[in-house]
């Protein structure tokens, strides 16, 4: 492949990617100024399967989980979903070692151990999100704790 050309996908790549990253970074700052229970829930997207069928899917309340995670409030987050809380750490270091793949930068030390995710982890993992999802919806006393609590009704 001609250098020149090189040159130039790497370059477009990588601005690409600022865009990529500046988008986020502006919906973060949104998200984090922005209370999606409050007077902007016009804003943020509704939960269509919650809409159709009154029952909680395993992402319902991540929005609003995350507000509460960029403020800091990380016992609200986690009444609105707790998987979504639990489980973001791993997906944000997937994401930046993603990000360095992407990019093509020699990864960090201390990133540069590979996880490997096995058959029988990624069963595992649906498993869980499936038993989360029937869990959160059982109108059970101990249960109930994970469905996140109800919006105000604004007009």
């Amino acid at each position: 492949m001609n250098l020149r050309l090189q040159i130039t996908q790497r370059f477009l790549k990588r601005c690409g990617f600022c865009i990529a990253s500046l988008a986020i970074a502006v919906f973060g700052y949104v998200l984090s100024r922005a209370n999606p229970s409050g007077e902007w829930q016009a804003f943020f997207p509704k939960c269509i399967f919650f809409l159709t069928t009154g029952l909680h899917c395993p992402g319902c309340g991540c929005t609003r989980a995350l507000h509460h995670l960029l403020n800091g409030r990380i016992l609200l987050a986690l009444q609105h979903n707790a998987m979504f809380v639990l489980v973001l750490p791993w997906v944000m270091l997937e994401a930046i070692r993603g990000c360095f793949w992407f990019l093509e930068i020699p990864l960090p030390r201390i990133m540069s151990r590979r996880f490997r995710l096995r058959a029988w982890q990624a069963v595992a993992i649906g498993v869980s999100i499936l038993l989360f999802w029937i869990v959160r919806n059982l109108p059970y006393a101990p249960f109930e704790l994970l469905v996140p609590p109800k919006l105000p009704i604004t007009q």
